[in-house]
Order: structure tokens, then sequence, then C-alpha cells
């Protein structure tokens, strides 16, 4: 490669640390921090947050990264130096549309917003958190004004997570499934009540749910050499290098469903963190391609694999061991069904109204 190429590459580095350091810092704070600390660490990431934005917003970034396109000229599309160069030309042409003070800003107070969301859960208090979801909202909006569009402030947010995607496409896809959904779910009311999933609704030991979930997640190849297990208020993964990807689930004692399916839906995550290619790893092209890519492995792994009868003909023998009085008489019907049991709720995720453990 050339000189201005691993100058410019090396300097990316730099950047992608930094964001991994930021990761370290959010994760901490979701999983081991104690509320006290919400206002220090909403100093350290925003202080992070600003040098990496300055970094990467730098007159000298403008020349490293022009003379790199330069030298470069001509190389092959598909090499990763070529797709290395166009993501960073991406990144480069976004973020110098934002002013450093925003993304201070942007990063403070969303790092105060999820104690305050945590609180309000916990109460089911909504109101206490709507103002600082109107904050974050017009935040949002701002940003999308910084960044320009052409039909729809949406469009410029969208594009930063799914390349070239807009509101106008997303609103096709969903209004092109619209009537079959909304006849299937006419069609599931009629017949709602006749599945039980009262199989999955007895006590469950925590420690023993903790067990069955790093069995599954091993199983499904998730490598703890290189990735945990922690509990946090909402699930999520998170990565900082392909030798380091957190996961988190939460546990309720008499539900088995969110724990379990959560770890199953993280692991996807994780899985694609950790399967990302070492060449690659430590430079700006090491992360998802894009949500809807890395969405669609996490609920492939969740739902298409996970609520199979072909997985719990090879799950049900663990999870009997670990849950004989829950599970030891159940079949793989039993289990398959409780499992895809459907029902019309506003909670996206699980049913509410227990206490976390």
């Amino acid at each position: 490669m050339g000189e201005k190429f691993e100058t410019l590459q090396a300097r990316l580095t730099d950047l992608a640390s930094l964001g991994q350091a930021i990761a370290v810092l959010d994760w901490d704070h979701q999983v081991n921090m104690p509320p006290g600390g919400v206002q220090a660490r909403a100093a350290q990431v925003s202080l992070l947050a600003r040098l990496q934005h300055e970094m990467a917003t730098s007159d000298e970034m403008g020349r490293l990264l022009e003379a790199a396109e330069s030298e470069m000229a001509g190389i092959d599309y598909d090499s990763d130096a070529a797709g290395l160069l166009r993501a960073a030309r991406f990144d480069y042409d976004q973020e110098t549309r934002f002013p450093t003070a925003f993304v201070e800003q942007m990063s403070r107070l969303t790092t105060e917003a999820h104690e305050i969301w945590a609180k309000a859960r916990a109460n089911k208090d909504f109101a206490s958190f709507a103002p600082t979801l109107e904050k974050l909202m017009e935040l949002a909006r701002q940003g999308a004004e910084y960044l320009g569009y052409e039909d729809h402030p949406y469009d410029a947010l969208l594009n930063r997570y799914e390349r070239g995607m807009t509101a106008a496409r997303v609103k096709e896809i969903f209004d092109g499934h619209k009537p079959q959904l909304v006849e299937l779910i006419a069609a599931i009311g009629e017949v709602e009540g006749r599945v039980s999933d009262a199989l999955l609704h007895q006590n469950f030991e925590v420690d023993r749910q903790r067990e069955f979930s790093l069995w599954a997640a091993r199983a499904i190849g998730y490598d703890f050499t290189r990735g945990r297990l922690d509990v946090a208020v909402h699930p999520f993964c998170t990565s900082f290098s392909r030798g380091d990807v957190r996961m988190t689930t939460r546990y309720y004692d008499d539900f088995f469903n969110p724990a379990f399916f959560g770890v199953l839906h993280e692991a996807g995550h994780g899985l694609y963190e950790q399967g990302i290619g070492e060449g690659i790893a430590s430079t700006i092209l090491g992360s998802g391609t894009s949500l809807g890519v890395h969405e669609s492995q996490s609920r492939m792994w969740e739902n298409i694999v996970g609520r199979s009868r072909e997985f719990w003909q090879f799950a049900l023998p663990k999870a009997q061991e670990l849950f004989p009085a829950q599970f030891g008489h159940a079949t793989v019907e039993d289990i398959f069904k409780a499992a895809n049991r459907v029902e019309r709720q506003f909670i996206r995720v699980e049913e509410i109204g227990r206490a976390h453990v």
C-alpha cells in the first residue's frame, strides 16, 4: 500500500480506538455503574466524543483523505483498501456537517437520558422521561438539518445506518406487507387462547436460566473466550474488538422467555462481530455493514432457529436436566407451541409487569 494510505489508515485506527473506548464506558454504565455516577460518566463520554469528532473532521484529516484517494486511484473496487477509502469518505463528509458542540451535547444528553429512562421504566412513569425524550427528538431533528436531505428529515438519519435507504422506501416496504399482516392479526385474534404458554410461566431459578443460556450460546458458536454475558435493564450487544464482544440479558424468575430468547438474539449480534475478518477487524470496516443485516442475523437465531421444532429436539434434554420440575414431562411439541404463541400487545419484546432480577 502507498505511504499516504497507510498514514490515513493509522489515523482511522486511532479514531476507531476512541470509539471503542466510548463503547467500554457505555457498557460499564449499563452493566456496573451506580446511578450516582451518571453526571461524571456523561462528562467523560462527551469529552471523548468531542476529541473523536475534532480529530475526524480536522483539516489534517481532510488532506490525508484526499492524498490517499489520489494515491490509490484505480485500485480494485472490491478490495479492502477501496472499501476503506469509501467508508472514510462517507464518514468524513457526514461528520464535517456536525458542529463539535452539537456532537458533545448529543453525547452528554444520551448518557444522562439512559438513567432517567431506566428509572421511569422501573416506576412505569413515562411522564418523568417525556421532557428528556423531547430534547432527544429535537436534537435528532437538528442533526437531520445539519446533514441535509431532499424529501424527508428521516432520510438523513436513516442513511447513517442503512446506506441509501429512505423513509419513502421504508413506507413502501411496510405498506406492501400491511394488508397481509392486518389479515393475519385478525385471524390470530379469532383463535387467541387456543395455544397455552403456561409451560413457560413457572418458577425458573435465575442461576439455572443463566447456565442454560450460556450453554445455548456456546452451542450456536458464540466464543466465550472472546465474549461474556451480563445483566442490563435492556438487553444489548456491544463490541470493542473481534476479541471482546459483550452481550447482556435480563432475567424474570417467573418467565422463561426474556432471558433465554434475549441471549439467542444478542448472541446472533455477537456472532456477527466475532466473525469479522482479522484483516479488517482493526479498521473502520470492522463493524456491521448495516443495522438491517445485523438485526436479521440476531432475529434468525432467536426466532427462526430458537423457536423451531428442530432446535428443541436438540435442546430439550438439556432444558429437562436443568429444569426437571418445569420441563421434565414436556415434549418438543409442547415447547414449540408455547414458544410460538402469539398475543397482541403494545410491548415489542416481551410481557412486562414483572420484577427484574
